[in-house]
């Protein structure tokens, strides 16, 4: 599978990430926030669903969440993983994603942003690249612009506090597709919280 292979499905596996076309993406070559905090942990921790299997997340003690899924490949399970730093926005927070490619982690971080619902519902909203676009090329932003006849790929080069500042602006809220959200269930509890309970054991309680 090529690198350009390997992202897509890593997008796609590890929070079924459809930037346009599922390979135009929207990126940075750093984190939002470069001293992470493991902030929402416990709503974050578990086994979510994703489209054809499932993936974990788990935090480390330094901050930083760890995504990780299996491939099935040559006969055998391989393993795919990401790490996800988050960084608070207004008025809902921001994922930094990067993702290991057999040992070689990328240098890019691919941008989300994200809310729970009150039923643990994890939402994710992915970014509008002509939207992006439009600000790099109207000098809003800094950044660069890549084209081929499919896809787009942009870097952010901005720095990051002046990028989540531009972001958190309510006047761009086109910056992220709004419209079309991706929603995710978690299959188990928060990883401290105790034992799994199942829905008809809940029913009884």
């Amino acid at each position: 599978m090529s690198l350009r292979g390997r992202a897509k499905f890593l997008i796609e596996l590890v929070f079924m990430l459809f930037f346009i076309c599922a390979c135009s993406t929207v990126s940075t070559p750093y984190p939002l926030n470069d001293q992470p905090t493991p902030m929402d942990q416990e709503k974050f921790e578990g086994t979510w669903i994703v489209e054809g299997g499932a993936v974990a997340v788990r935090f480390a003690d330094d901050g930083v969440g760890h995504i990780a899924g299996v491939e099935w490949e040559g006969g055998k399970f391989r393993l795919m993983q990401g790490e996800l730093i988050v960084t608070e926005g207004v008025p809902t927070n921001y994922l930094s994603i990067r993702f290991d490619d057999q040992g070689q982690w990328h240098e890019q971080y691919a941008l989300v942003r994200y809310k729970f619902t009150d039923q643990g519902e994890l939402v994710l909203w992915s970014p509008d690249i002509e939207a992006f676009e439009s600000a790099i090329e109207a000098k809003e932003l800094k950044g660069a612009i890549e084209k081929d006849r499919y896809n787009t790929e942009i870097t952010l080069t901005e720095a990051p506090d002046s990028l989540v500042r531009f972001m958190n602006d309510p006047k761009r809220q086109n910056l992220f597709n709004y419209q079309e959200p991706i929603v995710l269930r978690r299959i188990d509890l928060p990883v401290n919280s105790g034992s799994y309970q199942s829905d008809t054991e809940k029913r009884k309680d």
